[in-house]
């Protein structure tokens, strides 16, 4: 994908037309739904297993991940406030 393309859904505000509009939000939704669904998978899997925890807890400067990410990633997808639609 080149730069113009990776870039055609950035400005989701700036599109006028509705079409145009329906289809980037679907983009958007989508995707969404995909990572939400690959985390609790992830969740799923690991949350239980102590050594692979700890190894998903560690940081990781090429990934720009800081330490205890994986307990991070629980906490917000257990969080009540999340759950309510509370920021």
């Amino acid at each position: 994908m080149g730069a113009v393309e990776s870039d055609r859904w950035r400005d989701f505000a700036d599109i006028e037309d509705a079409g145009g509009a329906l289809e980037a939000f679907l983009v958007g939704y989508a995707t969404a739904l995909a990572l939400y669904a690959r985390s609790l998978a992830l969740i799923q899997s690991f949350e239980r297993n102590a050594l692979v925890r700890a190894k998903l807890n560690e940081p990781d400067r090429k990934f720009d991940l800081a330490p205890r990410f994986f307990d991070g990633m629980i906490e917000a997808y257990s969080s009540p406030i999340r759950v309510n639609g509370e920021s």
